[in-house]
């Protein structure tokens, strides 16, 4: 009885107390009204400075394959395909924002991160002062605050686009975030290129759109530089490979449809609104990839800028952007007129004999492949987009010689493997991928595999400057070595050599006298574990010191991540860092101190003798 009373005098508190209780709540709910609306407004704001997700032509975008493929749509979510481009926003943003400095030349950079998104404040200096802002004495102008709108990539780095005023044109900020190093470095040092080539502005609507996303539209005035970009989806989603999905979805929007054209119950037909590249030609199925993993050709121009690539999934791929192919330009006369303005035009992306160099265009290695002209070999027998490790995407069971013995089965055997490598069968010599498909593609500042399967040659080496596939395991043997093997194992024509050829130590020669991709090739390769077990030549960490005093920041980079293999453990913690984009003193005097415990020195005449044969044209590598 008591407690009921209690109950009831609760009840009849004053009028003045419910007053105020309701308007405190109704306050807090304005509040919070009004802070929802505002962060809503602010949002939508910013997503009128990005590419437009959405567009005409049947594309519906990956969510909506997600209900009825729920295993695709999940090892789909996994890949590095569909973080390609994404929006910034806290999940996406791996770089630094709170409040670092980076400077350049000419301008400081802060980097801001707050409640609704990242941002750049850009500062300018008088001409000729270098850039600080902690020191208060020296004079600057905040140029302007810019937002991050758009990141390309989330595998090993990440570029930051800046928005603005033109629409929703992208800017590429000058700085990118190296992933497994956790750091931010210029731009210009994460890639194969010689720092006196300068570069312009780079806009993610006039040319990342192309294979950073699906089916963009640029919609780019060249006359006012606006951008209205329209994309079917920011990242590579489900219908960059199997075609616009609204009729598909549509068709099977009917229960009956669905179980009429169920596989079990009819093998045949199937609707064809929807591509599937394992069901389709080799060829077909492999442009799919090749419409991004290629170089191609293509002519700017209005029509091009306003709707993008017309290619859809299942077109032949010739057909609206040819892909380029040094070895057979006879039959591309619009390369002619091209390259009789230019004749080095090529050079960027191909070796000399017309295999594609440069990482990101597996395709055009892939068409000079006699498994694939001649045979049904397709991306896809070795690769998968669902069911596969992110990295590489390889099929598990092709990452080692199944990938050739699902087809040459003669060479799965033991006694077979080692008649045909003259290699123990559990070595690195009888991996076909390292004899067959050998480390000379670069990009991403490390070697990846071309994928033109040929045989290793000096000829073709001598012919083409790319290096042959014994001297990237042997790296201590000259190439007159190579030359003899494979002559007494292959009767391939014994190769004619100059002194250095017959004498010198092939990485040792390519590292000193090779070109800048050479370089980086053999820097890398000396951190190449098949490599480090075939032989540890006792001059390689004085080689590699080499490198890293290199001009090109790439080879730098590679040189510096392969030299602590090459140290005892115990001394490392020693040392100082070896810091690729550090000031020229920095780094000359960490230089010195690794020197005290490289023994032996390379010989000083040599080594100077071999880089005055080093090419002297400037590289830019095309990646």
């Amino acid at each position: 009885m008591t407690r009921r009373i209690h109950s009831l005098k609760a009840l009849t508190l004053p009028l003045w107390v419910w007053v105020l209780a309701v308007l405190a709540g109704l306050s807090a709910g304005y509040a919070w009204m009004e802070s929802t609306f505002k962060s809503n407004a602010s949002r939508q704001a910013f997503l009128e400075t990005v590419p437009e997700v959405g567009r005409d032509g049947g594309y519906v975008s990956s969510d909506s394959c997600r209900a009825c493929h729920p295993d695709e749509y999940h090892s789909w979510h996994q890949t590095y395909h569909r973080t390609m481009t994404q929006v910034a926003g806290t999940d996406s943003v791996v770089g630094r924002f709170d409040g670092l400095v980076l400077t350049d030349d000419d301008f400081a950079y802060r980097l801001l991160q707050k409640d609704d998104g990242h941002f750049v404040e850009v500062h300018t200096f008088p001409v000729g002062v270098k850039p600080d802002l902690e020191n208060p004495e020296i004079p600057s102008r905040l140029e302007g605050t810019y937002r991050v709108g758009l990141l390309t990539g989330s595998h090993h780095m990440q570029a930051y686009w800046l928005t603005g005023t033109q629409g929703n044109l992208q800017k590429l900020f000058p700085f990118t975030w190296l992933i497994h190093d956790e750091r931010w470095v210029h731009r210009d040092d994460v890639f194969l290129r010689d720092p006196a080539i300068t570069h312009g502005q780079q806009l993610w609507n006039q040319n990342c759109y192309r294979c950073h996303s699906t089916a963009a539209q640029p919609g780019l005035d060249v006359h006012t530089g606006v951008a209205h970009t329209r994309t079917a989806e920011t990242g590579i989603g489900c219908e960059a490979c199997h075609g616009p999905g609204e009729e598909h979805i549509r068709f099977y929007s009917s229960p009956l449809r669905r179980y009429r054209q169920h596989p079990e119950k009819n093998q045949e037909h199937v609707h064809a609104s929807i591509v599937h590249p394992e069901k389709i030609d080799h060829r077909r199925s492999s442009e799919i990839c090749g419409q991004c993993h290629s170089v191609k050709w293509f002519t700017d121009g209005p029509e091009l800028w306003e709707k993008g690539f017309e290619y859809r999934p299942g077109m032949k791929l010739n057909d609206s952007t040819p892909v380029v192919q040094p070895t057979r330009l006879e039959d591309q006369p619009w390369l002619h007129p091209v390259l009789a303005r230019n004749p080095d035009r090529l050079e960027k992306q191909f070796w000399p004999d017309g295999q594609v160099r440069v990482s990101g265009r597996e395709f055009n290695g892939l068409i000079e492949t006699p498994c694939y002209q001649t045979g049904t070999m397709s991306c896809l027998s070795c690769h998968g987009m669902h069911g596969t490790p992110p990295d590489d995407q390889l099929i598990p069971e092709m990452t080692g010689n199944r990938a050739c013995t699902q087809c040459h089965e003669s060479m799965a055997g033991t006694a077979a493997l080692e008649a045909h490598t003259r290699h123990p069968a559990d070595s690195a010599g009888s991996q076909c991928y390292n004899c067959h498909m050998p480390n000379t593609t670069y990009g991403l500042l490390k070697a990846m595999r071309s994928h033109t399967i040929d045989s290793p040659s000096v000829h073709r080496q001598l012919d083409s400057t790319r290096p042959n596939a014994c001297s990237l395991c042997h790296l201590d043997k000259p190439l007159q070595w190579v030359s003899d093997s494979l002559s007494k194992w292959f009767a391939q024509e014994p190769a004619i050599l100059d002194a250095d050829m017959k004498s010198i130590p092939e990485g040792q020669r390519l590292a000193l006298a090779g070109g800048p991709q050479q370089r980086a090739l053999i820097a890398w390769h000396l951190g190449w574990a098949p490599a480090l077990e075939t032989g540890r030549p006792e001059w390689a960490p004085a080689l590699l010191l080499e490198l890293f005093s290199d001009r090109y920041a790439a080879i730098r980079y590679i040189a510096a991540r392969s030299l602590p293999l090459w140290v005892p453990e115990e001394i490392l913690p020693s040392l100082p860092e070896l810091d690729y984009v550090a000031p020229l003193p920095e780094r000359y005097n960490a230089v010195q101190s690794w020197k005290e415990i490289t023994v032996p020195a390379l010989d000083p005449v040599q080594a100077e003798r071999l880089k005055a044969l080093r090419p002297v044209n400037p590289v830019d590598l095309g990646e």
